[in-house]
Formats: structure tokens, C-alpha cells, sequence
């Protein structure tokens, strides 16, 4: 009976790393926003009576409602206008530091016509080119630019987002230790390298003190302040900087880390922000996996895309020696104990940046002026 219940408990070990490697793969399809047509993968885009992508919910508001009732009498794009999701041939992600190319500016000048000009000179320097970028693999490409920024503008504006570092979220200390994140260090192009303690979530108290709609907010502030740092390191750097190294940190998970809630929650974050902060993972590695977990994924790697495989590694108990070796430099020579917090993070970006720097985000002087150009006219 004994043996009866080891083997049992394996199976719901394996049962439990075949499922979390299920997350993690689903989470790098969405947060890859701009390989939605490169890799057949992800969430496309809505077509007509089609539901939208899980986690993006159907404008309710009677504004969003008549709006998007006034673009479709207006002749603008909409969701249902759009081409399918396919990727031109031949199609290359652009460098995050390249200058903007006439093409692209060529697509800002049509989004800035649809959304107005007084609408256009609110979007914010990086996530105009993340947006721009992020949907340049499509036939349609300044359509979708258009339909899923000003989405995200009006997801941002209902949400307060634009200046949201700068106010003090609700029970963010309780948060912040039930979901350990943080800033951990650099790649050796000056990427920022993050890691999430995925495995050190504290399932029981999270749930205890906040629902969905609230992990949302606070996973928004989370990224907010992200776009910040990455807003001062380009500053910093002078050189643009997006994109940013993901280390999913797996040790310490259990059964609570699959329950059906956690996963729910999970996903419609990581969907809603595949829509809504498109191009800003640069790689993705699971570090702490367990031997079933880097086995199961050397069976899966070979039916995955390059391009995605690419990006996404599982590493085990020697992950600190590969990430060296992959050019990542923490700080301190390894992950902290207790990682840094976001919010002290955006109180010292804000005592050493305008705020309105940190909100804009930073642009190489080039494409400024040629924005700015683009912006009288």
C-alpha cells in the first residue's frame, strides 16, 4: 500500500511539471506578441463573430460602446475588418535600437490619422514603436497597429494607467510578498533581466487578500513600473531598450501552483497582456525546472517554432552558470533572497527622472524629431 501511495504521489508530481510547462509555454506564445503569425500560435486577431481572446473583454462602457459604434459608421478599422493572421514572407523583427525606417514612419502617419492628432500625441514614445513593431509581420499592418493601440489606449485610460507609478496602490506590501518579482540584473546588451518567483507565490494568501480584478492591477502597476526602468536604462544607455530577459523561477512548486483559480487568473493576465504590451520580452528562461519538466520539453522543443524556441530555455540546478555564459549579469553575482520591490523601484525612478519622462518613455533624438515632424503636420 505504501508503494501504492509513492507512485501515486510521483504521478501527480509528473501530472503537476507536464501541466506548469504547459503554462509556461502558453505564457511565452502570448507575451511573443509578434510571433502571433510567425508561429501559427497564440491569439489572433478577432474576426467577424469571433469571440475575442480570453481575458479581453468586449468594450462595455457606453463610451467604449459608441465609440466603437462610430468607427465602424466612419469607415475606421475595427477587429472585425481585419485580414487573417498571417505573416509576410521573409518577415525579420526589427533591432529595438534600430531608428524608426520611413516605412514605419509611414504606418505612424496613418495611425496618427485615424486616431486624431490630439489622441496620437498621448501615446507614449515606446509603446507606439512596440505596437508599430509588434504587428509588422502582418499583410494588414497599419490597420492591426491602429485597431490594437487605440484598444490599449482606452484599456489605459479606464485604468488610469499613464501615471499610475506615481500613486500608491492598495495593500501593494501584502502583493508584492505573495508575488515575488523584481529587477535581478542585465543581459550583455543592456537589456534588464527580471525574475518571478512563480514557485514562492503564496497561493493561499493571495486569494485571501485580493480577486481578479485586483491581481490585474497590480500585475498593470508591476509592468508600468517595468516600462519605466526600461525608459532609464535607454535614457542611461542612450540607446532603446523595450525588451526585457525573463527568469521564471520554478523551485518551491507544488500542487497549490496549478489549482484550477491560479491558472485562470494567470492566464488572463498574461492575455491581456499580450494584447495590450506587445514586443517586450526579449528571452525566457524557466530556471529551478525539475529533470520531468527539461525532459518533457526536449519533446516538445522540436514541434515549436524556431524563432520561439530560440527565445525560451528550461534550465536546471546549473541555470546560474548558463545564464552567465548567455551574457546575463546579476546583481550581486545571483538572485537576492528577498527580490527588490516595484514600488520602491518606481519611488527611486521618480526621485532621479521627471515624470514625465518615465510616463513618455525615451526615444533615440532622431526619431523624435522625425515624430515630432509628424506630429505638427
Amino acid at each position: 500500500a505504501a508503494q501504492m501511495q509513492v507512485l501515486a504521489l510521483t504521478d501527480a508530481l509528473v501530472f503537476l511539471q507536464i501541466v506548469a510547462l504547459y503554462m509556461v509555454v502558453s505564457r511565452l506564445t502570448r507575451l511573443e506578441s509578434q510571433l502571433r503569425g510567425v508561429v501559427g500560435s497564440g491569439p489572433a486577431a478577432p474576426r467577424a463573430g469571433a469571440p475575442l481572446p480570453t481575458g479581453v473583454a468586449k468594450p462595455t462602457s457606453p463610451r467604449a460602446v459608441a465609440a466603437l459604434a462610430g468607427a465602424k459608421r466612419s469607415g475606421l478599422p475595427t477587429a472585425e475588418s481585419l485580414l487573417p493572421d498571417a505573416p509576410k514572407k521573409g518577415f525579420r523583427t526589427a533591432d529595438e535600437w534600430a531608428p524608426l525606417t520611413p516605412a514605419e514612419l509611414a504606418v505612424a502617419v496613418r495611425v496618427r490619422d485615424w486616431l486624431g492628432a490630439e489622441r496620437f500625441s498621448t501615446v507614449p514614445n515606446d509603446l507606439l514603436v512596440t505596437f508599430i513593431r509588434g504587428y509588422a509581420y502582418r499583410a494588414d499592418w497599419a490597420e492591426s497597429t491602429y485597431v490594437f493601440l487605440e484598444r490599449t489606449l482606452t484599456w489605459r485610460a479606464e485604468r488610469k494607467l499613464d501615471r499610475v507609478i506615481a500613486r500608491t496602490m492598495p495593500n501593494r506590501h501584502t502583493f508584492e510578498t505573495v508575488c515575488p518579482s523584481g529587477p535581478v540584473g542585465f543581459d550583455d546588451e543592456g537589456h534588464m533581466v527580471i525574475c518571478e518567483r512563480l514557485g514562492r507565490t503564496d497561493v493561499a494568501r493571495l486569494f485571501e487578500n485580493f480577486d481578479e480584478e485586483e491581481y490585474v492591477a497590480h500585475q498593470a502597476f508591476s509592468r508600468e513600473v517595468v516600462r519605466a526602468f526600461c525608459t532609464a536604462n535607454s535614457l542611461q544607455r542612450q540607446r532603446r531598450l523595450y525588451k526585457v530577459v525573463v527568469l521564471l523561477d520554478m523551485k518551491g512548486m507544488g500542487m497549490a501552483h496549478v489549482s484550477k483559480r491560479l491558472i485562470s487568473i494567470v492566464k488572463t493576465v498574461n492575455s491581456l497582456f499580450g494584447w495590450y504590451y506587445p514586443e517586450t520580452v526579449h528571452k525566457f528562461y524557466v530556471i529551478n525546472a525539475p529533470f520531468i519538466f527539461r525532459t518533457a520539453w526536449s519533446m516538445i522543443r522540436p514541434l515549436v517554432h524556431p524563432i520561439t524556441a530560440a527565445k525560451f530555455s528550461i534550465l536546471g540546478p546549473d541555470w546560474l552558470t548558463k545564464v552567465q555564459a548567455a551574457g546575463i549579469e546579476l546583481n550581486g553575482g545571483d538572485i537576492p533572497a528577498t527580490l527588490p520591490s516595484w514600488s520602491a523601484g518606481a519611488k527611486q525612478l521618480l526621485e532621479e527622472h521627471p515624470e514625465e519622462l518615465l510616463v513618455n518613455g525615451w526615444m533615440p533624438p532622431a526619431d523624435v524629431e522625425a515624430l515630432q515632424h509628424l506630429r505638427r503636420t
